[in-house]
């Protein structure tokens, strides 16, 4: 219970957080419109949230997950990965209530896994801020690999928390510990948090 209460407090500081470094972008004229992070959702996602038809064209400097509904402990949670680093975040015990607020959580929750990864860097909060300034929920596409790397996160996940009493706090767990040190076979068995780090080296040039 202290964790979830924790976790509430969290979200309201990283959501004043947030709107403080848009604000901050806005007064120096850096641009935050042309920043989105599209989602897209398997069929089973696609029945809880809201979606939309996949545009024609994605905007190629912009980020793209693959995200997928699971049930962890009788509570829906949502597991994504980014495309192109394969770096996953963990939602835990989403409600339809929360929707309306989901980009401040998914920033939430990229931040502590950052943290929980130890790759975290300050100096690229105005980058994390703008990542998630605008995100869009799109159908599937059906994208085969990296929806089988979740798909293969997600087993490991449930393996895990059904070994535990308390699923949630396992789930969280996992998350921040293992989830992003598995080694991928078909990217010459590097891990994640590793390419995610990469990635962010560049964001710094």
């Amino acid at each position: 219970m202290t964790a979830y209460i924790d976790k509430i407090f969290e979200i309201e500081k990283l959501n004043l957080h947030l709107q403080v470094l848009l604000l901050i972008n806005h007064l120096f004229n850096k641009p935050i419109t042309n920043d989105m992070t599209a989602i897209y959702c398997s069929r089973k996602l696609e029945t809880f949230i809201n979606t939309e038809t996949i545009p024609e064209e994605i905007n190629p400097y912009d980020r793209e997950w693959s995200a997928h509904l699971v049930a962890i402990g009788g509570r829906k949670c949502v597991c994504m990965v980014d495309k192109k680093t394969l770096y996953g975040i963990l939602l835990i015990d989403v409600l339809k209530k929360d929707l309306p607020t989901i980009s401040s959580t998914i920033y939430l929750s990229f931040i502590q896994q950052l943290k929980g990864d130890r790759i975290y860097n300050p100096e690229l909060d105005g980058v994390y801020s703008r990542m998630f300034s605008t995100v869009r929920f799109f159908k599937t596409d059906n994208d085969r690999k990296s929806m089988g790397i979740l798909n293969g996160i997600i087993d490991n996940l449930k393996s895990y928390c059904n070994t535990r009493e308390d699923k949630l706090e396992a789930a969280l767990y996992f998350a921040r510990n293992t989830m992003n040190g598995i080694p991928f076979g078909t990217r010459k068995y590097k891990i994640a948090k590793e390419m995610m780090k990469t990635e962010m080296e560049e964001w710094l040039k």
